[in-house]
């Protein structure tokens, strides 16, 4: 079952929300005996929205209600007042699909939001990051434009236009944890070859995970 994940990144008052939704595809592992293969992250959905906190709310309920695939998980950039408090409306709106989680909230500050980017430049490098049609050539320009500045700043900025930069974070959102799934098994595999109980474990370490 296809196992797509959902970054948002809620706008101020002078820039625009944005929504990604990335598609992980499993590859067959290189050696028999190995913990994972290759990945395959399909970028098929972009969109920009308005600032507003119910707008965004009401998209993602929207996405959560359609006929979507069941293995779907939304995560959401905490590190704005408004981010923080779209991730917590999310959790106690009512109507929520049982089968799925409630959206997961990303809490990393400064350098630390490194990890995003790194996540989306270690896809490309590994030719695991594709962009699907409709638009797909639209959609892998904007990423482009968004990479021209790749610097993180000490304050978390990671690129000099501040839209670009809502796009690139929900890009990074959707990859930074891209085997987590609520229909896998409950044991994940960590980078150190030992496993973890918990979903996002084995990802960042500023997810947060919300049932």
């Amino acid at each position: 079952m296809p196992r797509i994940h959902v970054g948002i990144v809620l706008g101020d008052s002078h820039t625009r929300s944005a929504l990604v939704a990335t598609e992980h595809v499993e590859m067959a592992p290189a050696l028999p005996t190995g913990p994972w293969g290759r990945m395959r992250h399909e970028v098929g959905h972009s969109e920009r929205l308005e600032s507003a906190v119910e707008v965004v709310r009401a998209r993602i309920v929207d996405l959560a209600r359609s006929e979507w695939p069941s293995d779907l998980c939304f995560f959401t950039d905490c590190t704005t007042a408004g981010g923080f408090a779209l991730y917590k409306l999310l959790r106690v709106i009512d109507g929520w699909p049982e089968q799925l989680h409630r959206p997961h909230g990303y809490f990393g500050r400064g350098r630390d939001r490194q990890a995003l980017l790194t996540a989306i430049l270690q896809a490309m490098g590994a030719d695991e990051l594709a962009f699907d049609p409709p638009g797909g050539d639209a959609r892998k320009s904007e990423l482009v434009k968004a990479l021209e500045n790749r610097d993180v700043g000490d304050d978390g900025r990671l690129a000099a236009r501040t839209e670009d930069e809502a796009m690139l974070v929900a890009l990074g959102l959707t990859l930074i944890a891209p085997r987590h799934s609520h229909l896998q098994p409950a044991r994940y595999r960590n980078r150190d070859g030992s496993t973890a109980l918990s979903r996002l474990a084995s990802g960042d370490p500023y997810l947060r995970e919300s049932r």
